[in-house]
């Protein structure tokens, strides 16, 4: 990771809403949330990143999942997406900021989150689609002003917007002017202004992304009342940060302006406990295929989540190809979302020639030589237990 003090990585979390109805307790919408949500790594005349879309569809899975969002009101925009009206061009963005603008009714809360390309011109911050540049890209003033115009009790603004290593010039120095003329914004900074944005170990995700996602979750909620607010957020996502700066020696401190706003509800945790399950690669950090099962029934592959039931005990298996098997026992005692990510390592056995080891077999323990204890035959895909040659009992 090349450190380069020249770029100003940011990622703005902004919560727009009414002053009049800023109150001591959290605003609590009486309609539905509604998110527009963009995530771009395939830039046509920017530098390619590598960790927007990850974030973009991990932030839309967990606004349904676990933040009281309904399906067919959180939109992703991505990059890869299959139809075209879902790619984040620049008429597309443009398009879709004010559609969910309009379609936003005046109890329901309205968010929108982008990652990508942020660049500054003439003392002004952009959004960079997928089709843009330095010239071609989103104005913040616009979507601002475009925002202004809502009839939404609450409007969310999350931009992950600058990434370390990329070429453009971030544009976190402009969101304190994005405040200032501005009544009743929130906002959340991934890293001070002379600080780098740093991607997790995974480099599938940016570390204040993945602790953000984490938070909204219900992981932020600090009081238990089901609810998190962005005064809690950040203060989850600060210490988390605090650690894992840590443990690598890098330093990325988020920042929060204004400090004393009046708290506004990002997330409804549902008081349904649900299981979300991830399997990484244990020595690189990258998602892999893997076979989930629940109390020994088979529920999936890998991401997968399921639905459980207070007061019992579940035992999580994770079982790859090639890998050991994963195990946890899980509690569950409350509701929201039980995360679980098995770091599932690579099994070093020797297999015979023409096959290979069967998904979740081991080292046999006859002969003690590492060959595998289930092999699956290449051609015809038989699965047998092989037996070394040699004497043992």
């Amino acid at each position: 990771m090349n450190h380069c003090n020249a770029l100003v990585a940011f990622c703005i979390l902004a919560t727009v809403f009414s002053a009049a109805r800023a109150a001591e307790e959290p605003a609590s919408p009486g309609g539905e949330p509604l998110a527009l949500v963009i995530g771009i790594d395939d830039y046509q005349a920017l530098g390619r990143l590598t960790t927007c879309r990850n974030d973009a569809g991990e932030l839309a899975r967990t606004l349904v999942e676990s933040a009281g969002y309904t399906p067919n009101r959180v939109l992703l925009l991505t990059d890869d997406a299959a139809k075209p009206q879902n790619r984040p061009t620049l008429a597309t963005m443009e398009r879709r900021i004010q559609q969910v603008a309009v379609l936003a009714g005046g109890e329901d809360s309205l968010l929108i989150y982008f990652s990508g390309h942020g660049v500054t011109r003439e003392g002004k911050g952009y959004l960079v689609p997928m089709d843009g540049d330095e010239r071609r890209a989103v104005a913040l003033s616009w979507i601002k002003e475009t925002l202004s115009t809502s009839k939404a009790r609450s409007k969310v603004l999350i931009l992950d917007a600058c990434h370390a290593g990329s070429a453009a010039k971030g544009v976190s120095r402009i969101a304190p002017s994005l405040v200032a003329d501005s009544t009743g914004i929130v906002m959340l900074l991934s890293s001070a202004a002379d600080q780098v944005s740093y991607p997790a170990e995974d480099s599938r995700h940016s570390v204040f992304s993945r602790y953000l996602v984490d938070g909204l979750s219900g992981l932020a909620d600090a009081n238990g009342d089901r609810a998190v607010t962005q005064a809690e957020l950040h203060e989850y996502v600060r210490k988390k940060m605090v650690g894992w700066c840590l443990e690598t020696g890098k330093t990325q401190t988020p920042v929060v302006f204004p400090k004393a706003a009046a708290p506004v509800v990002l997330a409804r945790i549902p008081d349904i406990p649900t299981l979300s399950v991830t399997a990484v690669d244990a020595a690189t950090g990258v998602a892999i295929a893997a076979e989930v099962y629940l109390d020994g029934r088979r529920i999936g592959a890998a991401p997968v989540s399921r639905r459980l039931e207070k007061g019992r005990s579940y035992r999580v298996e994770v079982k790859g190809e090639s890998s050991e098997p994963y195990t946890e026992t899980l509690v569950v005692s409350r509701g929201g979302v039980y995360s679980v990510t098995a770091s599932l390592k690579k099994i070093t056995m020797r297999v015979p020639a023409g096959f290979r080891a069967a998904p979740g077999t081991a080292a046999e323990t006859y002969t003690n030589t590492g060959w595998a204890k289930e092999v699956i035959h290449e051609k015809t895909g038989i699965e047998m237990v092989f037996i070394p040659a040699g004497e043992f009992m």
